[in-house]
């Protein structure tokens, strides 16, 4: 079997790994949208954190954190995506995060023109991964589309997702298993 797990430098995040078991992204068609959850947790909010990420079991990656939000984590499973999938690729992201969705497709174009300061004057919450984020996005070629689906409510790819976080809270937030 070929695995490559990598361990990113230079992330918030305790650990991560990625497995990518013989995926031929050769056989991806052009304009074809490759379906992926995401889905972050936390345990305690702010507390042991973990996020996930699945399209298949040949291509899926988690993570976490000792300490950090759900919305943190729910960030850091699209980042992950974001820079594990060729940017030529083109996703279709399925997510149970109003806030991620919403904060990448409606509210990023004011935070962008006021200095990513909320209308407030605060300065928004996760501003640096929104801010990768925000330039992986702008710097792909292939098509994202976000989708929301209800979480816990049955959806494979969100439902792999949500186990995947779970793990990565365990794992590398230091999450008591229940």
């Amino acid at each position: 079997m070929n695995s490559v797990r990598v361990t990113p430098v230079g992330i918030k995040s305790k650990g991560m790994e990625k497995i990518v078991d013989n995926f031929n992204w050769n056989e991806v068609r052009s304009g074809y949208l490759i379906k992926i959850g995401c889905d972050g947790s936390s345990k305690g909010n702010p507390g042991a954190g973990g996020y996930g990420w699945y399209h298949s079991d040949s291509l899926y990656g988690f993570g976490g954190s000792l300490k950090a939000t759900n919305n943190a984590m729910e960030l850091e499973a699209l980042l992950s995506v974001l820079k594990t999938i060729p940017s030529s690729v083109g996703l279709e992201l399925i997510l149970d995060s109003k806030y991620v969705i919403d904060s990448m497709t409606k509210y990023i174009f004011a935070w962008r023109k006021n200095g990513y300061i909320t209308s407030k004057g605060d300065v928004i919450a996760n501003k640096q991964a929104i801010m990768e984020i925000d330039l992986l996005l702008k710097n792909r070629a292939g098509k994202v589309k976000f989708s929301w689906v209800k979480g816990h409510a049955g959806h494979p790819l969100n439902e792999a997702a949500d186990k995947l976080a779970n793990i990565g809270a365990v794992k590398y937030g230091g999450a008591k298993i229940r």
